[in-house]
């Protein structure tokens, strides 16, 4: 070969194939969190559902996640647009181009019991976590418990400083 030859390998993979990347991917990101990733069938082939417990935070995992995806649907146009195919070159110098097979994934983080319990003893009436807002529907501990968990990465458990260790999305 030349160098100006460049030898290009396109790979598509299928929807079952995709899946396995991404538990692949997912297990080698989070090895210690146990994720289920359902694939749909029927009008919603192509979906996958994606659900833990604890974990890492949902826009971490989506972040993971979107590299796999083939296409996008817009709704300003009412429509799906395909994403062009990841390409990667070979250590060797060769182009490889990975077409995936995946609408989306739906992702899902469920806590278990303990880290509830654990988030209503921080999230208490007059801490950062309470809501201050003039709605009286938010003045309970749902919203505040809820407030604390989805900022909260619980990969490796219960963080000792639950402020410092929250990742605001918004300014406070």
């Amino acid at each position: 070969m030349t160098d100006t030859q460049l030898t290009h390998t396109v790979i598509d993979y299928s929807v079952k194939e995709t899946a396995a990347a991404i538990r692949k991917a997912l297990r080698a990101r989070w090895p210690g969190v146990k994720f289920s990733l359902t694939m749909s069938r029927g009008t919603g082939y192509g979906w996958m559902s994606l659900s833990w417990t604890d974990g890492p935070l949902t826009a971490e995992v989506n972040a993971l996640t979107n590299g796999f995806r083939s296409s996008y649907f817009d709704g300003m146009d009412d429509s799906t647009h395909q994403i062009p195919a990841s390409l990667y070159a070979a250590p060797d110098g060769s182009l490889i181009e990975h077409k995936w097979s995946c609408h989306g994934v739906n992702a899902s983080r469920h806590y278990s019991p303990e880290t509830e319990a654990w988030a209503e003893t921080v999230a208490v009436r007059g801490s950062y976590w309470w809501p201050n807002g003039c709605e009286p529907y938010l003045d309970n501990p749902y919203y505040a418990t809820r407030g604390l968990l989805a900022g909260i990465d619980l990969t490796n458990g219960f963080p000792t400083s639950p402020r410092e260790s929250f990742k605001e999305t918004w300014q406070r």
